[in-house]
């Protein structure tokens, strides 16, 4: 799988390549070098949650005491400067009990940082405003992350592959397919759990369980 969509952005940088040495016309040999660019960057998402993905198989756990606050400020301060971030109203609300986690902080981190991600890139286009919720409480032996969006939702059909990996729940994705699938594999390794509900054009609303060690 991993070399099927690794082999899919090279052909086409080769194909554009060969277009390019053909042309002489300018305003045509701009729109095969965006097209190169669209093709790299994907190439360079597959690569990179590939070796995401090698560390949450292969790393070792370090246990440590997480500030959950800490954590969620760092993630959206790394993504402040996304355009679509601007137009989405962050709601955070960490309970006073549930504000600490002894866990892995990378896979941590890794796991919120996908969900959050699809939250913003499949927010809603038009209509009502949109909103990420975010609430940690305590749950048994640890806490619970609820995250809710009211974005464009996840189609009945699709819904039991979108933990699959290399899976692309909408066709207007450019990710890597990886992202749900790191964050199931993350989620296992430290003993948790993960869940979603999702209505098409309505939202989706992931459910995360991780113990505290």
């Amino acid at each position: 799988k991993a070399s099927h969509d690794l082999k899919s952005p090279v052909s086409s940088i080769q194909g554009i390549m060969n277009l390019l040495n053909k042309s002489e016309d300018i305003k045509e040999m701009k729109i095969y070098f965006k097209l190169l660019d669209e093709c790299t960057k994907k190439l360079d998402t597959i690569i990179s949650d590939l070796l995401v993905l090698g560390r949450v198989v292969y790393g070792d756990l370090k246990y440590k005491k997480i500030d959950i606050k800490n954590i969620l400020n760092g993630i959206f301060k790394s993504i402040e400067f996304i355009d679509k971030l601007k137009d989405i109203q962050i709601n955070i609300i960490v309970d006073d009990e549930a504000q600490f986690i002894k866990t892995e902080k990378e896979l941590l981190h890794t796991v919120l940082l996908n969900i959050i991600d699809n939250a913003i890139k499949y927010r809603r286009q038009i209509g009502n405003l949109s909103y990420i919720n975010i609430h940690v409480s305590v749950h048994d032996k640890g806490i619970l992350f609820t995250i809710e969006d009211n974005g464009i939702g996840i189609e009945d059909s699709l819904q039991p592959n979108i933990f699959n990996m290399f899976y692309r729940a909408t066709y207007s994705s450019k990710g890597s397919g990886l992202g749900l699938y790191i964050v199931k594999m993350s989620v296992l390794k430290l003993g948790g759990k993960v869940s979603f509900e999702s209505i098409l054009d309505n939202g989706t609303t992931f459910k995360l369980y991780l113990p505290s060690h």
